[in-house]
């Protein structure tokens, strides 16, 4: 299963230009006419992966790069549509030193985030999305392939506060996507912790879980990855990132590794 840009992938990507002095993470309703966008690179790789028990055994080199552009806009005080679009790379070995590359445009992402309110200090908002794939992610029928789409029922929880002095932040996003085709639907549970420790800096920790609910000796498949990112405020509105990544348990999947690169743009 491919990173969220967090999300995030990321997702796809769950924490939106916190730099700057007035902006939040994005569990937030982002201003009407106003605008976020992130672009990332990520480039990671995998020479193990899980079995269905969740136990380690080695695979031939397995690489990959993917940009993710993901954007916010605001139409209405409560509304923000939400958009992703990605390109990824697969680089696979096999025996005998053949090598297999596929590469293209590989999903396309559009949804709202509807603000309901806040409670005790906690914002919740409902966050649809629809998610088109552009090409085959793997051999497995049960991967999807150009054409399918998930529509994913989801919804988000989002806090802030002072800690020590420094300006801190949690988001946590939940999802279940209907994905049809006999393909097996897919849940997802994301955690965003941001801290500031200065004032041009922030650092965020990432823990993106996702899981196809299908049988785990065939379909199904589990993975748990953990992000730490460092983005800091080269100038007004604009932010660099640097990050890594890696997978800490899985079944049915790959145990990567990699490093992102992002730029963060608000206007």
């Amino acid at each position: 299963m491919g990173p969220h840009i967090s999300r995030a992938a990321v997702l796809a990507c769950t924490a939106i230009l916190a730099c700057a002095p007035d902006a939040h993470a994005g569990g937030w309703p982002v201003p009407p006419g106003k605008s976020q966008i992130i672009i990332r690179a990520t480039q990671s790789s995998a020479d193990t992966k899980f079995d269905h028990n969740g136990r380690r055994y080695d695979i031939l080199p397995y690489r990959k790069r993917e940009i993710t552009a993901y954007g916010e806009y605001g139409l209405f005080k409560d509304l923000t549509l939400l958009g992703e679009l990605a390109w990824k790379q697969d680089r696979k070995n096999w025996h005998a030193g053949a090598r297999f590359t596929s590469q293209g445009f590989s999903r396309a992402k559009l949804g709202v985030r509807y603000a309901l309110g806040e409670w005790q200090g906690t914002e919740f908002s409902l966050q649809p999305i629809a998610t088109v794939h552009l090409m085959r992610s793997g051999d497995d029928p049960s991967m999807p392939g150009p054409g399918d789409t998930d529509i994913e029922a989801g919804g988000t929880l989002a806090s802030s506060d002072t800690l020590l002095g420094m300006d801190i932040f949690s988001v946590q996003e939940i999802g279940y996507s209907f994905s049809g085709g006999g393909r097996p639907d897919k849940l997802r549970a994301d955690i965003t912790l941001g801290l500031k420790p200065w004032r041009n800096v922030m650092l965020l920790f990432e823990s993106r879980n996702a899981a196809n609910l299908g049988g785990l000796r065939r379909q199904g498949t589990q993975e748990s990855k953990l992000a730490v990112s460092l983005v800091y405020e080269v100038a007004k509105d604009w932010s660099l990132e640097v990050g890594a990544l890696h997978t800490v348990f899985g079944r049915n999947a790959l145990e990567e590794s990699g490093v992102t690169l992002g730029v963060w743009h608000r206007f």
